[in-house]
């Protein structure tokens, strides 16, 4: 992997972790539609932890892209969604979702290698961060010298290091903990959207499906674990919802290999959550 695809993947995966950590500690101002979560409503230190640990045991949008690439699924920018649409998302909850599938689309782009694509991609996330408010350190300036320094490994990882620097905050306070959540759905949904749509590109008699397939299983009990925790919020609580009805057609994968029938079922569903989101 060359130092160019290095650089962006890292960026890629610093983006996700200052934006999930800016957005639980409370940065920046809440000013649209999305319920809060009331102050008598309070999450336990312990309920806390349980999501700190679920965080960090959910894949990345890049170690996802990363295992499509391993396999040799050529780039289509089909799958993803175009970063021309995001003037349309303008309330919280649809900014929240849609910075993580960006954010999911730019680990994509920066594995490809398709370099204008994730500037292009950030510039989307960098906007959706500013609307809600929990991200300024993306600006028109930092994206410049991205641009003006894609051969630069050092320059890019310089970036990359400040971006990990401050992320050191995650889920300390309560106060926005349902845009992270919603983020972290949002970006979880487009990489599984991806690969299976990526996937059918492969032999129905590949393994690598089933193995790809039943590991999103696990990845899945893990995020209906964090919804939970925070389902109280009427807007994670429908987010719950959704992600159960996924479960029920998920609960049809064993231990032996995939049905086709619910290949087909799984591929239909999560189409059907994600084009709500991008819509």
């Amino acid at each position: 992997m060359n130092n160019i695809k290095k650089s962006l993947l890292l960026l890629a995966a610093g983006l996700m972790a200052v934006v999930l950590s800016e957005s639980c500690s409370g940065g920046g101002n809440n000013t649209d539609q999305t319920q809060n979560v009331d102050s008598s409503d309070v999450i336990s230190t312990t309920a806390y932890d349980e999501a700190k640990y679920i965080f960090y045991s959910l894949p990345s949008p890049v170690e996802t892209a990363l295992i499509l690439e391993q396999l040799g699924i050529k780039y289509n920018d089909e799958y993803l969604s175009p970063a021309s649409n995001v003037s349309r998302y303008n309330t919280q909850t649809s900014q929240a979702l849609n910075l993580g599938i960006y954010s999911a689309d730019l680990s994509f782009c920066a594995l490809y290698e398709q370099n204008q694509a994730a500037i292009d991609y950030l510039a989307a996330v960098k906007k959706l961060s500013e609307q809600l408010g929990i991200m300024g350190f993306f600006n028109d300036s930092t994206i410049q010298k991205i641009q003006d320094n894609m051969n630069n490994k050092n320059k890019i990882v310089s970036i990359v290091s400040d971006c990990y620097t401050r992320s050191t905050n995650f889920l300390e306070e309560d106060e926005r903990n349902e845009i992270a959540s919603t983020v972290l759905v949002g970006g979880w949904v487009e990489g599984l959207y991806i690969s299976l749509k990526m996937l059918e590109t492969l032999p129905a008699e590949d393994n690598n499906i089933d193995d790809i397939v039943k590991n999103q299983k696990f990845t899945l009990d893990d995020m209906l674990g964090l919804l939970k925790i925070f389902s109280k919020n009427e807007g994670i609580a429908y987010l719950f919802k959704q992600m159960q009805q996924l479960k029920t057609i998920y609960d049809k994968v064993g231990t032996n290999k995939v049905d086709r029938k619910v290949y087909a079922q799984l591929t239909d569903k999560i189409t059907e959550i994600r084009n709500e989101y991008i819509q």
